[in-house]
């Protein structure tokens, strides 16, 4: 838990343009393609899942790894 709240101390490494148009997700849906994710580089998270979030939907992810 310690190192999901760490990650909400990181410098945000991708911003918007300036300008950009807000993403309004109700109009569409979101696909995710070949998402990997660590906290950790020698422990991953998730590996290479692609899903689809259809709009007006919320989609959690829950890891069952334990550390």
């Amino acid at each position: 838990m310690e190192n999901m709240f760490d990650l909400l101390k990181e410098k945000q490494e991708v911003v918007d343009v300036p300008n950009a148009i807000p993403l309004d997700a109700r109009k569409g849906q979101i696909e995710f393609s070949n998402v990997s994710f660590s906290y950790l580089p020698e422990k991953k998270v998730l590996k290479d899942i692609s899903f689809t979030v259809p709009p007006g939907k919320t989609v959690a992810l829950v890891s069952g790894c334990s550390y």
